[in-house]
């Protein structure tokens, strides 16, 4: 992850990685994409080059929030765990 976001800042674009305690744990709470959703607006304020990466079982999450959130430079998935909308 670190390597990634590393790669991504080198070209412009601001990456914030948050740790969502129930993803990683592998624990939905139903509240991951409203959650992650939230992380991208707060990111795309801030500048207008933002992006959102989602791996294996927090992948499917980041693809649904990203399709709430216009203009991000950047939207990619890695072993995504396919999910159910909520």
């Amino acid at each position: 992850m670190a390597r990634l976001a590393s790669l991504l800042g080198q070209h412009g674009v601001l990456v914030v990685v948050p740790q969502f305690e129930g993803l990683a744990a592998f624990n939905l709470s139903g509240r991951e994409v409203a959650d992650i959703r939230s992380a991208l607006r707060y990111t795309a304020g801030l500048s207008p080059s933002s992006g959102v990466a989602g791996f294996s079982f927090g992948a499917g999450p980041a693809l649904l929030a990203a399709a709430d959130v216009p203009g991000l430079r950047v939207v990619a998935s890695f072993g995504a765990t396919p999910i159910s909308p909520t």
